[in-house]
């Protein structure tokens, strides 16, 4: 992964998305990723700009600002920027719209690499059961850190 990508994997990020932090986001790290064009988080040319422009709203995901990845997923009329979209409606508790995204994307190649078996509305009912108790489980936030991560390497290995 290129160095202008990796920059914004920070542990604390990824930490903070698998444990379902609710920061307000970081103002440092929103004005460097607003300064980076999504090419600029790959070595070599971009074969597929939707996926490269996923890998952006991805990041803008895990890093909470719910906002900004909403802007660019709901431009995107692949899978990908469809399950980027339900997986940020799912994140801010948009549980119905987040199925709605999740059916648009259909099923997923990548879906294999979240756990055996994943079934997005499934997860989307576990969530939003859990929110009702007042947080995630543990095995909830892995399943979708996972669900992240599953995402964003499938985007990034095939937008350049």
């Amino acid at each position: 992964m290129n160095p202008v990508a990796q920059q914004f994997l920070t542990q604390e990020a990824i930490l903070a998305y698998a444990r379902d932090v609710d920061p307000a986001g970081n103002d440092q790290f929103a004005a460097q990723l607003r300064s980076v064009s999504a090419d600029q988080l790959f070595d070599s040319s971009i074969a597929d700009d939707e996926l490269a422009q996923c890998c952006k709203s991805g990041l803008w995901l895990l890093h909470n600002f719910l906002h900004e990845s909403h802007e660019i997923s709901q431009s995107i009329h692949s899978a990908e920027g469809s399950w980027w979209h339900a997986i940020m409606h799912r994140t801010e508790g948009d549980f119905s719209n987040a199925k709605y995204w999740y059916r648009r994307a259909g099923e997923h190649q990548a879906f294999g690499d979240v756990t055996d078996g994943f079934d997005p509305y499934a997860f989307v009912d576990r969530c939003q059961q859990e929110y009702r108790n007042g947080s995630l489980s543990d095995d909830t936030q892995e399943i979708a850190f996972a669900e992240w991560k599953a995402l964003f390497d499938y985007c990034y290995l095939n937008a350049a």
